[in-house]
């Protein structure tokens, strides 16, 4: 992905505000080389990367990727970045795939089409094209990003009578916003329809509930604690810079 996509609340979480100097934005280049690499926000193996090898990468020091912890945090072998877009990478992967199973024909292999393809009338051609369009074409998408897996072979006969392969962009479109709804994922996922009445259903169209913002309250303690953490951090980033000053003087 050559984009990211964040969530307005994650701006106001007790990591964000509670952040080092110079943190938040050490996370950005990080969670950019995340989606760059579509690896779910886990750089595997990078714990072993030395300096050079984190300046290659994304032009950060080893150190500034330690100091950004709670919005960098450490795996067993890596680290892992904080508001990772996942749902987005989910959706761009089903599209992916949707388009691997069930492509439009590219202009190349149109252009090569026999004489007689090209003799018959427009009507014929759009029927012929439609009668060999895979009826299920689409479906794998579908299932690989669907929260709830059951009864395959139902929604599969589902897909087909209600021609929802005509439909597979509106459903891969909302389907990661519908799976992350408080609808959906309040007690543990018990409201999800089954497959099979999502489709049967035409459940895409239903219209999104708009979601309220959210705050997190903060108790007094916990706010005076986190500026006291600032102000020894604001200390600890002058006193850096005036040693350097001395040393640039000598």
């Amino acid at each position: 992905m050559n984009w990211i996509n964040l969530r307005t609340e994650l701006l106001r979480s007790p990591e964000f505000i509670t952040a080092k100097k110079g943190a938040i934005e050490t996370w950005l280049f990080v969670l950019a080389y995340c989606c760059e690499q579509e690896n779910n926000g886990v750089i595997a193996g990078s714990k072993a990367w030395s300096n050079e090898g984190w300046l290659r990468a994304m032009t950060l020091s080893k150190q500034e990727v330690i100091e950004a912890h709670p919005l960098v945090q450490e795996t067993d072998d890596g680290y892992m970045v904080l508001g990772y877009p996942q749902s987005k990478q989910a959706e761009v992967e089903a599209k992916r795939e949707a388009g691997k199973k069930g492509g439009v024909r590219s202009v190349s292999r149109s252009a090569s089409r026999s004489a007689a393809t090209e003799g018959e009338g427009e009507g014929e051609k759009k029927g012929k094209e439609k009668e060999k369009k895979n009826p299920l074409s689409g479906f794998g998408a579908f299932w690989d990003l669907y929260p709830r897996k059951v009864k395959k072979s139902k929604a599969e006969e589902a897909w087909v009578k209600g021609r929802c392969c005509e439909c597979i962009e509106a459903i891969l479109a909302v389907l990661p916003r519908q799976s992350e709804s408080r609808e959906w994922t309040k007690e543990n996922g018990t409201f999800i329809p089954h497959p099979t009445t999502y489709l049967n259903q035409r459940r895409w169209e239903d219209e999104m509930e708009t979601p309220q913002p959210k705050f997190i309250p903060f108790s007094a303690a916990s706010v005076e604690s986190a500026i006291q953490a600032q102000r020894a951090e604001d200390e600890r980033y002058a006193a850096q810079l005036l040693e350097k000053a001395r040393a640039a003087n000598e």
